[in-house]
């Protein structure tokens, strides 16, 4: 046992000091250099170019497949780091409910302790990512070798790990968009908290929280439902009229106080066309101009530099996040997505 732990200190200091460069020593890295990565065309590229343009630095916190409880661990993680004006939360009325429901079992539960170990720790992160890279490599060679795959119909799936969702969740789309069982409810509960937690620490932060609700592609486009037909989810053709968890989130963010809009009027006054990429439920390049020109529009208040924030840099060589501030207060204002 002496000889593990001292052997995982060890690790955990050369993984600190950069000698072995990992994802999470890159990704620490480039919160300090202001770095986003995201795909050009983006919401996230258009609205980093905007502020930009505005004067203002951006970091961008978010990761595909994550949800509420997700978003408020990497403020808690990374907000006085960051010290940013404004915070940017985009609720995906797609799964961001089930992420938070599935997260609730028990399994959910320790793959979430999991995701906060690695999150804090060099040598965590870089061994169990190790093992769930491996695991992730089983999966989709067992998908792609399935009988299923790639046949008439979904020829043109982006997320192979879509046939998962399918044999183990048949019915995301009705707890995310329905919200008529229990289980849904406890699961909302769980997302409010979470923004309440996050709207507090942002407040902390000397903030403002300002929260976008992204609507499903099925509660837009009539033409997605053929894809998860053939997928085996099931769907619901009241999903192009209905509403249901925008507007719950609406009177959610009127009790808290909180800045909410919802980018579902607009995007479904432009469905004559295309918004949402062929089997996916990610915007297309239309979609993302269209949902970024919203939320440009909502936050014209916050687009004029306003005070100045000191620049706050990592320094991991002894394991401590080292506060480094400019002796003087010209750095421009940021904003965490």
């Amino acid at each position: 046992m002496y000889v593990v732990v001292v052997t995982v200190a060890l690790l955990e200091g050369l993984l600190r000091v950069g000698l072995i460069d990992t994802p999470l020593h890159q990704e620490r890295r480039a919160i300090d250099e202001r770095l986003t990565s995201r795909p050009p065309g983006s919401v996230g590229t258009l609205l980093r170019e905007h502020f930009d343009a505005h004067g203002m630095d951006t970091v961008n916190l978010a990761r595909m497949g994550e949800g509420t409880s997700y978003y408020l661990d990497r403020l808690r993680l990374y907000g006085d780091l960051v010290r940013p004006r404004l915070v940017l939360v985009n609720y995906f009325a797609g799964n961001d409910l089930t992420d938070t429901l599935y997260e609730l079992s028990p399994r959910g539960k320790t793959r979430m302790l999991v995701k906060h170990l690695m999150a804090r720790s060099f040598a965590a992160n870089q061994l169990i990512g190790l093992v769930h890279g491996i695991s992730l490599k089983h999966r989709l060679a067992r998908i792609e070798a399935s009988a299923d795959y790639k046949r008439p119909g979904l020829e043109k799936l982006t997320n192979p790990f879509m046939f998962e969702v399918r044999q183990q969740h048949p019915d995301f789309l009705l707890q995310n968009l329905l919200l008529n069982s229990p289980e849904s409810d406890a699961a909302w509960s769980a997302n409010e908290r979470h923004l309440l937690e996050i709207a507090t620490l942002t407040r902390q932060l000397g903030a403002e929280l300002i929260v976008h609700i992204f609507p499903a592609d099925v509660q837009v486009q009539e033409s997605h439902y053929s894809f998860y037909e053939a997928l085996g989810i099931l769907t619901d053709r009241g999903f192009l009229t209905g509403n249901r968890p925008q507007e719950r989130l609406a009177r959610f963010c009127a009790d808290a106080s909180l800045r909410c809009y919802d980018l579902l009027p607009a995007l479904r006054r432009a469905n004559a066309r295309e918004l949402y990429l062929e089997q996916d439920t990610h915007l297309n390049a239309d979609g993302n101009r269209i949902a970024f020109e919203q939320i440009r529009d909502n936050l014209v208040p916050h687009e004029a530099p306003g005070r100045a924030v000191s620049r706050v840099q990592v320094d991991v060589a002894d394991g401590e996040v080292r506060r480094l501030r400019e002796a003087t207060a010209h750095h421009r204002p940021q904003t965490m997505e």
